[in-house]
């Protein structure tokens, strides 16, 4: 979940291949992107015409782009909030799980099978660029040995805690 423009929450529903936004103050529940109920692969299309595969992992970039993933699939899909519309940023090399955004460098981080990513962009494409992984239990990011980092949270500027649940810590 994750808060965009005039404080509304959106969340990914998996099960039902769609995100689905909570309006407030009235707490009322709409349809964000993609067709509720309705799977399939259609990604640069206008919000509501989207046809996603269980959507995973959100984050938002403060401004206007909205990132996240497909459960089992190896792509990161925008939408631009002002715009509505939706785009395939990247095929990835690894299952995108998770999404994050580093809120000291404006980064947006995603987790993978094998490591953590980060998405870098230009001004009409995006790659998911492997960062992190592949040394010991505690150090810096790019050292670490991170094998299904599952989940993230950014205590300060310089220090993540990240679960890894494959390895059990």
């Amino acid at each position: 979940m994750v808060f965009i423009k005039d404080n509304n929450l959106v969340m990914t529903n998996n099960g039902d291949h769609c995100l689905e936004e909570v309006e407030f103050p009235a707490a009322s529940l709409t349809t964000y992107a993609g067709s509720c109920g309705n799977s399939g692969q259609s990604y640069d299309e206008a919000k509501l015409d989207l046809r996603l595969d269980q959507p995973a992992g959100l984050a938002f970039d403060g401004i206007e782009l909205l990132f996240f993933g497909l459960q089992g699939k190896k792509r990161v899909i925008c939408i631009n909030i002002n715009t509505g519309q939706g785009n395939l940023l990247c095929n990835s090399a690894s299952y995108v799980q998770y999404m994050f955004l580093d809120q000291y460098n404006l980064d947006v981080l995603a987790t993978f099978e094998g490591g953590l990513g980060k998405i870098v962009r230009t001004d009409s494409t995006a790659t998911l660029q492997p960062q992190y992984g592949g040394g010991s239990d505690v150090g810096t990011l790019s050292s670490l040995d991170l094998n299904e980092p599952k989940d993230l949270i950014q205590l300060d500027k310089d220090t993540w805690m990240i679960a890894d649940s494959t390895l059990d810590r």
